[in-house]
């Protein structure tokens, strides 16, 4: 879903619009692979539904 970021700052805030719009994604592809972690969540969809059921 795309939505218009003045939209979105004014549901979200506007820290909330820049990182959906400015920040660049993260890799945890270092962590992975030098300490052996793995995620708690497969997918950012997944941890955000888990994250609004508590």
């Amino acid at each position: 879903m795309n939505v218009r970021r003045w939209v979105g700052r004014l549901l979200a805030g506007e820290f909330i619009a820049m990182a959906s719009t400015q920040i660049r994604g993260a890799s945890n592809a270092k962590a992975q692979k030098g300490l052996g972690w793995t995620p708690r969540y497969a997918s950012w969809r997944q941890g955000f539904t888990a994250m609004m059921r508590r």
